[in-house]
C-alpha cells in the first residue's frame, strides 16, 4: 500500500478502503503490516478480493485466512466483497465463508469501477455508479481514479470527482441518503 496516498485521502476526510487478496501461502508476515494501517488511518472497509483462481492446494495455509479473521475481528471491520464481472454473484476469496463468519454481519456486496476505452470519462463514470446503485441497489461502491485516456493525473482526478459529484446530486435528489453508511 501506499502511506502517503493513504495519509493524503484520510487527511483530507476520505474513508480508505484497503483492497487485496488473500495469499494462499504460508508466509503471513503481510497481515501485521495490515492490521498496523488498519489502526493507524482507523480504517473500517476492508475489500478482498478473489485472487488466484488455481493455487497449490498442498502449499495453501489456514494462516493467512485465521490472521486476517482476527485483524477483521479485533478491528471491527466492515468486508467488502466486489461484485463478478457478470455481476451474478459476489467473488469469493479464499477462506471465504470463515471470513465472512469474523466480520459478524459487517459485509457489504459492492460495485467496482472500471474504464473503457474511447468513453466520455465524466458520463460513464457517472453511469456506473449510478446503475450500480439504483438498479443492483449496491449500497457500497469503490470509486477508481480514471487511468486510460490522454491527460494528467490531476485532470483524471478531477475528472473522477466530478462524476461522483454528479451521482451524489442525482441520488439525493431521488431521495437516497448519501451521508450516512450505517
Amino acid at each position: 500500500f501506499d502511506e502517503n496516498k493513504i495519509e493524503a485521502a484520510h487527511s483530507s476526510g476520505f474513508d480508505i478502503v484497503l483492497s487485496m487478496m488473500v495469499s494462499p501461502y504460508a508466509d503471513t508476515t503481510y497481515i501485521s503490516y495490515i492490521d498496523e494501517i488498519v489502526k493507524k488511518y482507523d480504517i473500517k472497509y476492508l475489500n478482498l478480493k478473489k485472487g488466484q483462481e488455481n493455487h497449490s492446494q498442498e502449499k495453501y495455509t489456514e494462516k493467512n485466512v485465521s490472521a486476517l479473521c482476527k485483524v477483521i475481528e479485533e478491528n471491527g471491520l466492515y468486508l467488502i466483497l466486489s461484485e463478478e464481472q457478470t455481476q451474478l454473484s459476489n467473488q469469493k476469496p479464499i477462506g471465504y465463508q470463515k471470513l465472512i463468519d469474523a466480520a459478524e454481519g459487517r459485509v457489504l456486496r459492492s460495485y467496482e469501477t472500471v474504464d473503457f476505452k474511447n468513453e466520455n470519462l465524466v458520463e460513464a463514470r457517472y453511469h456506473q455508479i449510478l446503475n450500480s446503485v439504483v438498479d443492483r441497489n449496491l449500497r457500497f461502491v469503490i470509486i477508481n481514479q480514471f487511468t486510460s485516456g490522454i491527460g494528467t493525473f490531476l485532470g483524471k482526478s478531477d475528472k473522477t470527482n466530478e462524476a461522483t459529484r454528479l451521482v451524489m446530486e442525482k441520488l439525493e435528489s431521488i431521495g437516497y441518503n448519501t451521508k450516512d453508511y450505517d
